[in-house]
């Protein structure tokens, strides 16, 4: 409830000065909390393996200068992965013929299921958009999409959602987008409560509960599902390699989402002492981001009000 009242709080009352200037102070932090999660993240992938940063630079050049979806870039990195440990690790020459026999099968389970995906996507979901809100039907595959990705580090989906619902659709404009990373650090859940505030600045109530429920849908099936028998495959080659290709996609895509929304959070000198005081601090020691984003927000007042 109290993420409904901030977004209508949001809604109404955004362009008021004391608001502005709250949400000034804030955006630099915002970039900041991203940079320390790619950070973070960044100390558990590398472990002294070279094809990893070759992985981690590749997806920070498609997603900053190609403008590659996010999604893709994730799984296609995570089979060159696949394929480079499987050949580094001599398996090719151990089992030539169950590959050989592997490869065809796999990839004609991989093509019929992508038929059957696009059937469903181009003529199901447009034969129900005749009796129901068609932005609603597209918000509700574009967050079960993005849900799917909540691994990690939550702030995986940042990027994907920038790209989608700024860029692409344009429900929302870069600043906005920033303001509702803002406010859902103020809430438990921070990065996939954002969608709370996407769906509501997009489609009213009825697009918060569409964009929570579809956001939170995946990562309840997984639990349900796959995690009860998760230990079987823990230790598993295949999987394990897949794991580690996109784990550097997603660090790289983090820090290119970093990059790209600065832009429109670190606007002058004030705002970059914020960014690299709050990175700072967030990287070097426990500071809590809560206080931290209390902090900022009185700054950002305090800053406008004397320049």
């Amino acid at each position: 409830m109290s993420d409904e009242l901030l977004e209508v709080f949001y809604k109404e009352y955004k362009d008021i000065n004391y608001i502005r200037y709250a949400l000034y102070g804030l955006s630099p932090v915002i970039i900041a909390i991203i940079v320390k999660s790619g950070y973070r993240l960044s100390r558990t992938i590398f472990q002294k393996d070279v094809f990893l940063y070759i992985l981690f630079f590749t997806s920070i050049f498609f997603t900053i200068y190609l403008k590659a979806p996010i999604i893709y870039l994730i799984l296609g990195e995570a089979v060159v992965a696949l394929i480079y440990y499987f050949i580094k690790e001599k398996k090719i020459n151990k089992n030539i013929t169950s590959v050989l026999s592997f490869f065809p099968f796999a990839l004609l389970l991989l093509l019929t299921t992508f038929q059957k995906f696009i059937f469903l996507i181009y003529y199901d979901i447009n034969y129900f958009k005749i009796y129901t809100n068609e932005k609603l039907v597209q918000m509700a595959l574009l967050f079960l999409k993005v849900g799917s990705l909540t691994y990690g580090s939550g702030f995986v989906i940042v990027g994907v959602l920038r790209q989608e619902v700024v860029e692409n659709l344009h429900w929302l404009n870069a600043k906005e987008f920033i303001d509702g990373i803002a406010f859902g650090q103020i809430t438990p859940g921070p990065v996939v409560i954002t969608s709370t505030f996407i769906g509501y600045m997009t489609s009213g109530l009825i697009g918060s509960l569409v964009a929570t429920t579809c956001i939170f849908l995946p990562t309840f099936i997984f639990v349900v599902i796959i995690a009860t028998h998760i230990n079987k495959f823990k230790d598993n080659f295949y999987l394990k390699s897949l794991i580690k290709g996109a784990n550097a996609a997603a660090l790289g895509a983090i820090l290119s989402t970093a990059f790209l929304l600065s832009k429109d959070a670190i606007l002058d000198v004030p705002t970059l002492i914020l960014f690299i005081a709050s990175a700072s601090i967030l990287i070097s020691t426990k500071f809590k981001e809560y206080y931290l984003i209390i902090i900022s927000a009185a700054a950002g007042i305090l800053i406008k009000m004397i320049l």
